[in-house]
């Protein structure tokens, strides 16, 4: 890794412009903002310089905030710095040596960070089995500067008292033990919730844990003493059997088995009789350090992975705790060992130990519970009483960023929120089970405004949703999974049906769908299922291996039905799938047949009529052309036929343009549309005549988006309009729209031109539903909305919800996939874009860093979105990712790195000309000593699945001595080392140079290399006057002349700006396509390895690999590409070559820059394919490549 040197400059050397004057003094913005109940530095200018350190005289009026740190300028120093923190709402001035500067204090902008400051229960786990007296503990991080509050815990309503409490020793974080004796509590589920209540007796409750009482006789659980001699043999991972014995009076027989180390450890034998879950006990005590108390993980019989771990909760005290949740141990000899996972020493410093008293193990309940997915409530053992389902405290519903890999997970396939329904709607869905391979499918239900509507035992559910299921208007749309007693949900998306498509209502039919996961189907078709070839349900079954493959079909299914099958073929020319009914009376008929494609797809099979009562259906897998092919099912579609003949058009509303528009060079309509059965096509028409270009919207729905191409257009008036029509044949005209073509190109971009370069730059080009929402509403409003969302808005969490069923760990590969996915999916891409460059400011490498440190980290800046710059960089300063990568978490007195108190100066604030010396450096590492991470189970999980890594603060690491920073001198006596570190970032924040260095890294990426001078001192003042509100800065980008007028200042798209672009455009869901290609390039996501990030440089991404490999990339995406030119044009014996090749290249570039290529690349993309050989489907394929390869494709 490369540190650089930093260079000497004095701080005048950054010119920051006056806006407030007053002898002496000088303020560097025209007003600022302070949050109420947040401290905030702000920097000033004096003059003259004088040698010795002064205070200056400082008054506020209305007094709406305290001064914290007096105004001091330091010796030979011109800028100085004064501390405040904002009391009330509302409009003050600060005054400092007669200089006035308004100041707006807000309120708090913590909300951001929800969730931040609630209390949590750190013991005992969601879903842990308890018995006895146990020790709860709650732990909470507190507001900067806000007195610790009183933390309580609330059992049945009443709240129980700490027995002890960390007060302010282990500032920012604060912890609360308690004791609760659970004898003569009655068997069932109990619900534990911590609060957290201010000094005012506001209360803040975190979420509610709920665990399960039992009441075991002695004589079921299995105990015993840690230090006591136990023969047998000892896992080999555990074949140091040397023991650490301590002396205790107030141990159980007065001796405990000590973990200095992880090595030895202490090794529990016991024989099963029966297989089943097994909650272990532990009497346990531990010494905190680094801010962290010892993690145990429960290995059995030595694995590599803990199955579940436990957080202790008290420091240097004894206390009983439910380790984890419980574990399957099979009949047997076993071994329970509780394993230190989190050994830490600093010499001199810090060392953290774990000393185990007694351990206890019961079986509660059998094996089936949480492994057979029609396992039905817990089954208790004789002396206990059941409960309604322990295995359903043990998933967790409320992680919606994959913190965690509970056992079952749900996610729709793409986001639906905001969707307009076509009529007949198709949903989607992806689920992910633990040991999927060797347990059934989740049964999957879809809930319509929260009522049932279909069930489908399947991986991959996809439901056909008749519209005489939804309401006219709004409605919701959420998947639940069930297995066994475990449960997942989607988050709830909200969809519109238009009340004039609604008009003629009906009862709503039921298409059923049998994925080859439904017990349904016939045993020997179990038999043959695989993974191969990777189908959606993650198996299919091979039809080759059996005669038919039988499905009983339910009683209740008569009338005539649509047969549809999900299917591949492979081995032979054409392989064929027959489909036949069977009654009871041993009557085959066959109705139907379908060629297996290539690939998987869904093919409609035939019709029949299905009589009432018991049948099967019949698949089975017939002659090819060249004999018997092996076709592989993964599920059948009985959709139920219209009963009487649809004779109602659709409905359909233009959004855009408007009347009269002045279209550009290339424009578009915009227009949604719904039926009463289903919208099946959207064509649209110029001057009323039909051209082709459609947007298919059979089951799918979303927003019509077709372009408008103006070459074989006169300047003049012209209309636009839509041909809508449904699977009926029934066709609606929509109303026509007054476009005009001006003979000139226009002086300035119009607003469709406009729209395309607000995606080129902010978001990811322009992709049809992205297009949509900026034409509607126009740049301004759609920037200001994509920016202010938050990470829980519904499209978001669907958007990332989707991504976690793909990837299940949270491995560096994975991470990187689940990152890829989510910018494919979201319809929020600026907030999206935003967001990675933020991460690629801070960026940490994901190799040293490991993927759930990066993940972790990712979704805290997701959920940050445009926050002000101080909450980013204190997100990326506790950062475990940033801190282990900058080497801070091993940062201690007597022992500082300067790792990272170097780059958070020269990359992430002031820059590297920015007005510090090495001494700050120095200084700075010193104040943040014991700034560091630690390693803590998450208490419920075994394996990867267990490591939470935490921002932890330990004063005792911390060197505590005086510290100057920027010539200020900076002590811990008057509000601690924690304060102190903090007032240091703050000073980071205020000073100028951070302003213009983070305003000079936004006009970069979002403008021009280099960055237009004007630009970047507009931004710099917004920056100063809004306390770092990068929001504002973003839209002042917007606004600003240079982004719109500024000559030659195309970039050369990145890599990733490439490949996810075409892939929106295209609508190609292939993450780990894009992976490759980045990796590829040179430009892997999180794979930089300096801490610079990758730079702002269009000559890195221009090198001939770089571009072979976007050529590599763009033949691979040939097909897709062509499918954006209409079907239509494919074949049309009516259009000459020559108009044919020139509407070709048009729609390809309309469709994925939003502009005309230029003459010479339009002319030559023409040349060559008029001149290409093969069909004309083949000939659009391979000049849809070359498009691709062009400077237009290729630059933002």
């Amino acid at each position: 890794m490369r540190w650089l040197v930093i260079a000497l400059c004095h701080l005048a050397c950054v010119p920051v412009p006056a806006t407030v004057a007053a002898a002496g003094v000088t303020h560097l913005a025209s007003e600022v903002v302070v949050e109420v109940g947040r401290t905030k530095m702000i920097a000033f200018r004096v003059d003259p310089v004088d040698a010795s350190r002064r205070v200056v005289s400082t008054s506020i009026a209305p007094p709406l905030l305290e001064v914290v740190r007096p105004a001091t300028v330091p010796g030979e120093r011109d800028l100085g710095f004064v501390r405040v923190r904002g009391l009330a709402a509302g409009a003050a001035t600060l005054t400092i040596d007669d200089a006035t500067l308004p100041v707006r204090v807000i309120a708090s902008r913590r909300a951001r960070a929800a969730g931040r400051f609630d209390p949590r229960v750190v013991g005992p786990a969601a879903g842990a089995v308890v018995w006895g007296e146990i020790a709860i503990g709650i732990e909470v991080r507190e507001p900067l500067g806000a007195p610790p509050r009183r933390l309580a815990l609330l059992i049945d309503d009443e709240p129980l008292t700490a027995e002890a409490d960390t007060g302010d020793t282990l500032l920012p974080d604060h912890a609360a033990r308690f004791t609760l004796d659970l004898s003569g509590r009655p068997a069932g589920p109990l619900a534990l919730i911590p609060v957290a209540i201010d000094e005012a007796g506001v209360e803040t409750r975190g979420p509610a844990v709920s665990v399960t009482v039992v009441a075991p006789s002695p004589a079921d659980v299995i105990g015993g003493e840690a230090e006591a001699t136990y023969e047998f043999e000892r896992p080999a991972r555990f074949a140091n059997d040397r023991v650490n014995i301590g002396n205790d009076p107030a141990a159980s027989g007065g001796k405990f088995f000590a973990n200095y180390s992880a090595d030895p450890a202490f090794c529990f034998p016991l024989e099963v009789e029966t297989p089943g879950w097994y909650q272990v006990m532990l009497v346990a005590g531990g010494v905190r350090a680094a801010g962290a108390l010892p993690t145990v993980g429960i290995v059995v019989d030595g694995a590599a992975q803990s199955s579940t771990n436990v957080r202790l909760i008290a420091d240097g005290i004894w206390h009983r705790v439910a380790a984890g949740v419980p574990v399957r141990l099979d009949a047997g000899s076993r071994v329970i060992t509780p394993l230190f996972a989190n050994d830490f020493f600093a010499p001199g410093a810090g060392d953290r130990n774990l000393v185990i008293d007694r351990i206890e193990v019961l079986r509660v309940a059998d094996a089936s519970v949480g492994a057979d997915a029609d396992a039905g409530a817990m089954m208790m053992m004789a002396a206990m009483t059941p409960t309604t389902g322990w295995a359903a405290a043990t998933t967790p519903t409320d992680d919606p960023f994959g913190y965690g890999e509970p056992p079952l997970r749900i996610g729709f396939t793409r986001v639906l929120d905001g969707l307009t329904l076509p009529g007949l709607t198709e949903i989607e869905g992806r689920a992910w089970w633990r040991d999927a391979n060797a347990t059934p499918a989740p049964e999957v239900t879809l809930l319509v405004n929260d009522r049932p509507v279909a069930r489908q035992r399947s991986g991959a559910p996809r439901f056909w949703v008749d519209p005489n299921h939804f309401a006219a208007g709004a409605n919701t749309i959420r998947l639940v999974a069930r297995l066994g007693d475990l449960e997942a949900t989607t988050p709830v998306q909200r969809v519109d049906y238009p009340a004039a498509a609604a008009a003629d209502r009906g009862d709503p039919r039921h298409h059923r769908r049998f994925s080859i996961h439904e017990p349904a189907w016939s045993d020997d078709v179990r038999a043959v299922l695989s993974a191969e070839h990777d189908p959606r349900e993650g198996r299919a079954a091979d039809l080759s291996r059996v005669e038919h493959a039988t499905l009983t079909l339910p009683p209740e299914l008569e009338g005539q039905h649509q047969i549809f099958a999900e299917l591949r073929g492979e081995g032979v020319s054409r392989p064929r799938a027959t489909f036949a009914l069977r009654t009871p009376d041993g009557t085959v008929t066959e109705f139907g047949s379908v060629t297996a494609p290539g690939g998987w797809q869904l093919r409609a099979a035939g019709a029949v009529e299905l009589p009432p009562g018991p049948k099967t259906l019949l698949v089975a897998a017939t002659a090819g052309d060249e004999g018997r092919g092996q076709i592989r099912l993964e599920s059948v579609i009985v959709a139920v036929s219209p009963r009487v003949a649809d004779r109602v058009p659709p409905v359909v509303e233009i959004d855009y343009p408007p009347a009269d528009h002045v279209v550009d060079e290339m424009d578009a309509i915009v227009a949604r549309a719904s039926d009463n059965a289903s919208v099946l096509f959207a064509e649209l028409l110029l001057d009323g005549a039909s051209t082709g270009l459609r947007r298919n919207l059979n089951r799918h729905g979303g927003d019509i988006v077709l372009p408008i191409l103006t070459r074989e257009l006169a300047p003049g008036p012209h209309t636009v309009g839509l041909l809508v029509t449904d699977v009926s044949g029934n066709s609606t005209r929509s109303e026509l729209r007054s476009i005009r073509v001006p003979a000139t190109t226009p002086a300035s971009p119009g607003r469709f031109a406009r729209a395309v370069r607000v995606l080129d730059r902010f978001g990811f080009g322009p992709a049809p539903r992205d297009l949509a929402a900026i034409l509607r509403v126009g740049e301004n409003a759609w920037l200001a909305d994509q920016l202010e969302r938050g990470a829980d808005h519904p499209a978001e969490l669907a958007a990332i919800g989707a991504t976690l069923p793909h990837a299940t760990s949270r491995r560096p590969d994975q991470v990187i996939g689940r990152t890829l996915s989510h910018l494919l999916l979201t319809d929020a891409p600026a907030r999206a874009r935003f967001v990675l460059f933020v991460e690629n400011h801070f960026s940490t490498w994901i190799r040293k860093t490991d993927g759930p440190r990066k993940w972790n980290e990712h979704i805290a800046m997701t959920r940050l979105g445009a926050a002000p710059f101080e909450d980013v960089l204190l997100a990326s300063a506790e950062s475990p990712a940033m801190l282990v990568y900058l080497d801070q978490e091993r940062s201690f007195r007597e022992l500082a790195n300067e790792n990272y108190a170097r780059e958070v100066m020269e990359l992430h604030t002031l820059g590297v000309d920015g007005g510090y010396d090495q001494r700050d450096v120095t200084e700075l590492s010193r104040i943040l000593t014991g700034w560091t991470a630690s390693f803590e189970g998450d208490g419920r999980g075994g394996g990867l699945g267990a490591q939470r890594y935490h921002h932890r603060f330990d004063r005792r690491l911390n060197d505590e001595g005086s510290a100057q920073l920027f010539g200020l001198e900076m002590t811990v006596d008057e509000t601690g080392a924690y304060d102190r570190a903090r007032q240091a970032l703050e000073m980071l924040v205020a000073h100028p140079s951070t302003s213009r260095f983070i305003a000079k890294k936004l006009a970069e990426h979002y403008v021009s290399v280099p960055a237009p001078p004007a630009l970047v001192d507009e931004l710099a003042a917004v920056f100063r006057r809004t306390g770092g509100d990068l929001r504002a800065m973003m839209l002042a980008i917007l606004d600003h002349p240079s982004f719109w007028d500024e000559p030659g200042t195309e970039r050369v798209a990145s890599p990733l700006d490439y490949a996810v672009g075409l892939a929106r455009v295209t609508g190609r869901f292939a993450p780990g396509e894009i992976q490759a290609f980045l990796g590829r390039s040179g430009y892997g996501l999180f794979d930089r390895v300096t801490p610079d990030g990758y730079p702002e440089d269009d000559r890195l991404y221009t090198s001939s690999n770089a571009l072979l490999q976007r050529w590599r990339h763009a033949h691979d995406l040939r097909w897709e590409l062509s499918a954006l030119v209409p079907g239509t044009w494919h074949h049309d014996p009516a259009l000459d070559d020559e108009r044919w090749a020139d509407r070709v290249v048009d729609v390809l570039a309309a469709r994925t820059t939003g502009r005309p290529l230029t003459a010479s690349s339009h002319a030559a993309a023409v040349d060559l394919l008029l001149g290409a050989t093969g069909r004309r489907h083949e000939r659009i394929a391979s000049i849809a490549s070359f498009l691709a390869q062009l400077p237009e494709l290729n630059l933002r």
